[in-house]
């Protein structure tokens, strides 16, 4: 063979190598197709295995009792600092309030040296000091006493007195008096009836009065009129200036605002018993329903005379039966409300807020104990 031959054999040979090196190379840079596609950058799965994929549950509220025996007539100290209350025996208590890791207590519970009046049902205290009017509720009649807290003795009132409130900040009070007639009359005087004068006549012997916290206003109504429909009036303390306030309607009760222009109460249903909640305004004359089925006494004013906390029933009837009750969150000027469950069953009456008006107080009806409920970390329904 000759060399050029030999040459042309060997540049053969090279090329050969050469192209099956290229060959190699090009298949070891290709990517691969079950984890990448057209170039597309595979990036791998970094959760934990472990990770808790759960959602976060929200915590919920319930209200919490307070007391291991029964309550009557539960209040706020005036410096927001305690709670006061009487037991069924009529003896006085009172503790402070202390928040611990977002609970509330009751510590320091002592009792104050006073006679005791069993069975009160309800307790009048004065705007100032220490004094208080109890209520005991009886067959036929409310029968009432002072507790003078200087002398720390009670004064039993005359039977005569129908209905009182205290006069504003006067220390005195605006009382219903009957004679021996049947004839009543509005009268001011000494919290004990003495030093009292006659304002005015108010001719049915069954009204109740209701006196605004600044003393300028006083609303009145009849209570035990047969069944048949009544008014709500107005009379000024001076017995001078009369009218009419709610003119139509089954109506019952009055509890005012703190700023002595709006008020409470509640109409009856003839066909179904059922009370449901209203609010009057004096100076505008406007009267509108809060859409809450419920009683006075399951219901609270907010210190800025702007919110409503009324307990209203899922279960029973108010005024007629034990009741399990939602708590209701109501902005009077709109109308609108918020809806609370107290987690627990509860019949609440007696409500009223801290100072701060992160938590209500009540007394649950079902077991005759102290509840508080922390509204401000509930969440509505």
């Amino acid at each position: 063979m000759n060399k050029k031959a030999i040459a042309i054999l060997g540049a053969i040979f090279l090329l050969i190598v050469l192209a099956l090196g290229l060959l190699i190379y090009l298949r070891s840079r290709k990517p691969d197709t079950n984890n990448q596609a057209n170039n597309e950058v595979v990036i791998p799965d970094q959760t934990p295995t472990n990770a808790n994929t759960e959602p976060e549950q929200p915590t919920v509220i319930k209200a919490e009792k307070l007391t291991d025996s029964d309550v009557v007539a539960p209040a706020l100290y005036f410096n927001g600092q305690g709670i006061s209350y009487f037991n069924q025996q009529g003896q006085l208590f009172t503790t402070d309030l202390q928040t611990s890791g977002g609970k509330v207590l009751l510590s320091n519970k002592r009792e104050l040296t006073i006679p005791q009046k069993p069975n009160i049902s309800s307790v009048y205290w004065a705007p100032t000091g220490q004094n208080f009017i109890a209520e005991f509720q009886g067959s036929p009649n409310t029968t009432w006493s002072y507790f003078d807290g200087a002398k720390s003795a009670y004064v039993n009132l005359p039977t005569q007195v129908q209905s009182l409130d205290w006069l504003g900040t006067t220390g005195q009070i605006l009382f219903v008096w009957k004679d021996e007639t049947g004839k009543t009359y509005l009268n001011s005087g000494n919290p004990d009836t003495s030093g009292y004068t006659v304002l005015t006549d108010l001719y049915e012997a069954d009204n109740k009065i209701a006196v605004s916290p600044d003393g300028k206003s006083v609303l009145f109504y009849r209570f035990n009129n047969g069944g048949t429909q009544n008014s709500i009036n107005f009379v000024s303390p001076d017995g001078k200036v009369f009218k009419t306030v709610v003119k139509d309607g089954y109506n019952l009760g009055v509890k005012w605002a703190p700023d002595s222009n709006k008020f409470l109460f509640t109409k009856r249903d003839p066909s179904t018993q059922k009370y449901s909640l209203w609010m009057g305004n004096l100076a505008s004359g406007e009267v509108k329903s809060l859409n809450v089925e419920t009683t006075l006494e399951k219901t609270a004013w907010s210190k800025d005379s702007q919110i409503v906390y009324a307990a209203g029933p899922t279960k029973g009837t108010a005024g007629q039966s034990l009741t399990e009750d939602f708590l209701y969150k109501i902005t009077v000027s709109s109308g609108q409300s918020q809806q609370y469950d107290f987690g627990v069953p509860a019949d609440a009456h007696n409500i009223f807020p801290d100072l701060t008006e992160t938590n209500i107080f009540f007394k649950n009806y079902q077991d005759q104990l102290l509840y508080y409920f922390n509204i401000k970390a509930a969440t509505p329904k």
